[in-house]
């Protein structure tokens, strides 16, 4: 509504945006097609917003600074005996996420307990919400940290430049920061094969492949689009990464500076500078 406003005013508006699935035509008006011009967050964003009939100008990713990330890399082993603290040593996979249902923690936690039966050393961490923190129950080997929302920025960075793995276990996603975001921390990532995560992931993180599309709307406006996988699936991969951290060192590491490199393409700087050519365009078009 205030873009709508802005724009009637001769104010040249864009809204930045994202959707995690289908917008249902009967909640997008004839003003909203008329009145308002779109930025997405992915492709997979821009294809969403079109065919609910939504006019796109472009597509900027979401942007990582990248001096956060060095900082974060110096507090590196800080965080690292903070998480061994809590799990003891091993190989320890981190995911960040709410506890929305599109973020797969019932799935989760079953690929969790196949993993924590065939390996002692794999350990997680999961910073949530409280609402998710049950599903995890009763799980060996598991950490659930439930300041989700209350940590620093670099805290949660630094957290996940200490992790051996990040793992996404969400099954529906508008953009996925935190891949991006593990990636500029050196951090290799664990998730499923569907865009838009596979539109900023580096080709060789570890993708679990979905075997069924869900829509669900969960009350929301939103037909949140389900990634649905076997929870075997995405255990192997899991089983897979701590071989490759334990016995492949060297393609480990190898991976590591390819994700680190990788993040680079959206460096804030670069990407966000789209806005400002835009904003130039739209000077000058007024």
């Amino acid at each position: 509504m205030a873009a709508r406003e802005y724009n009637a005013s001769n104010i040249p508006t864009w809204v930045y945006t994202t959707t995690e699935g289908r917008l249902p035509k009967r909640y997008v008006s004839l003003w909203m097609k008329r009145d308002l011009t779109f930025i997405a967050n992915s492709n997979y964003t821009k294809e969403k917003l079109e065919e609910a009939g939504l006019a796109v100008a472009d597509i900027v990713p979401h942007g990582i600074v990248m001096s956060e990330a060095e900082q974060a890399i110096q507090f590196k082993q800080q965080a690292r005996k903070y998480l061994e603290s809590r799990l003891g040593a091993g190989t320890i996979f981190v995911t960040v996420a709410s506890a929305h249902k599109r973020k797969g923690h019932d799935l989760y936690a079953s690929v969790i307990g196949i993993v924590t039966n065939e390996c002692e050393d794999c350990k997680f961490y999961i910073l949530t919400q409280p609402e998710a923190a049950s599903f995890y129950d009763g799980l060996r080997n598991t950490y659930i940290d439930t300041r989700f929302g209350q940590l620093s920025r670099l805290e949660v960075l630094s957290l996940l430049a200490a992790a051996d793995w990040y793992v996404q276990p969400s099954l529906a996603e508008g953009y996925g920061l935190p891949i991006a975001e593990a990636q500029a921390v050196g951090t290799p990532c664990i998730h499923l094969q569907y865009p838009p995560l596979t539109e900023h992931s580096h080709p060789e993180n570890i993708m679990v492949p979905f075997i069924d599309i869900v829509y669900d709307p969960m009350g929301e406006g939103i037909e949140y689009e389900l990634h649905l996988y076997k929870p075997d699936d995405f255990a192997k991969a899991i089983l897979t990464a701590h071989d490759i951290s334990v016995n492949q060192k060297d393609k480990y590491n190898e991976l590591s500076r390819k994700v680190r490199e990788h993040a680079k393409n959206f460096d804030a700087e670069k990407v966000y500078s789209k806005f400002f050519q835009d904003i130039v365009v739209v000077e000058e078009i007024a």
